[in-house]
């Protein structure tokens, strides 16, 4: 079974922010990459996070 184009994403991206600095700015870069190639894919990440931020009032 192959791993889903998100997961890998956000794999990568949590191996990168493990440093602070180069983490969030690889983290972005590599968000902002996916979010251009895939963006059927990366919608639903950032909805789970916007569900939550109204769950939590914000």
């Amino acid at each position: 079974m192959p791993i889903p184009v998100p997961a890998l994403i956000i794999g990568a991206g949590l191996f990168l922010m493990r440093s602070s600095f180069s983490g969030i700015l690889l983290g972005g870069v590599m968000t902002m990459a996916a979010m251009h190639l895939w963006p059927e894919h990366m919608a639903m990440p950032y909805e789970w996070v916007g569900k939550g931020l109204q769950l939590l009032g914000l």
